[in-house]
């Protein structure tokens, strides 16, 4: 996805540096998840990004570890985790998360999906394509280690797996900021009506995987 196939003018967008590098961004939120809002970028080389900003500065520790371990991974050339380029904390307090921009989420497709009375041979290959590739992702997500911990996602959900054509990649990871023990990272979460979080983090990735099978 680039600019000119969102036929997008400069002129209508914000200029921001974001980790020191220059950003088009758009006026409009594309989307407001649990810890921040995001909106659609663009660089000087028209590449198209989601940014992600922060919310609530309670969560400032989380999200900015999240994206931090997200950015870690990403360089390590996690095959299913969404490329993500930047995590940090700006000079007036606002904190960010650059990430790959997709066409859209698994929870629209599913939606897109269960409007029909029938699925077409092709949609039925690419549910199928979509629930082999959750399998493989999380597989892969859960060999992985940050900060010496195993990897689990924390917050996986079909909105948090982004779709495009036959690609799939998981996004918005949760993670445990280091110094903060589990049980104070769950009340955080929960105080923010983020999850509610099982004593095993690879059990609720499993958990959350059958609810993304079963819909699609």
């Amino acid at each position: 996805m680039s600019a000119k196939e969102r036929s997008i003018n400069r002129k209508d967008l914000t200029q921001k540096v974001i980790g020191g590098k220059k950003y088009y961004c758009e006026k409009d939120n594309i989307g407001e998840g649990r810890m921040g809002k995001v909106t659609l970028a663009y660089d000087t080389n028209d590449n198209v990004y989601a940014i992600k900003k922060l919310k609530d500065p309670e969560n400032e520790s989380v999200f900015l570890e999240s994206g931090k371990a997200m950015t870690h991974l990403s360089n390590g050339g996690l095959k299913y985790l969404v490329n993500t380029v930047y995590a940090g904390k700006e000079n007036n307090g606002d904190c960010y998360i650059v990430m790959q921009a997709m066409k859209q989420n698994l929870a629209q497709v599913i939606e897109g999906f269960t409007k029909k009375k029938k699925l077409t041979k092709k949609e039925l290959s690419l549910a199928y394509t979509y629930s082999y590739k959750l399998f493989q992702s999380l597989d892969e997500l859960h060999q992985q280690t940050f900060n010496k911990k195993k990897v689990t996602h924390n917050d996986f959900i079909p909105s948090n797996v982004l779709v495009s054509g036959n690609e799939l990649k998981l996004t918005d990871l949760l993670v445990i900021p280091k110094g903060m023990n589990k049980d104070d990272f769950e009340a955080s979460m929960a105080k923010s009506s983020i999850l509610n979080l099982a004593k095993e983090g690879a059990q609720v990735n499993l958990s959350h995987l059958g609810y993304l099978t079963r819909e699609s």
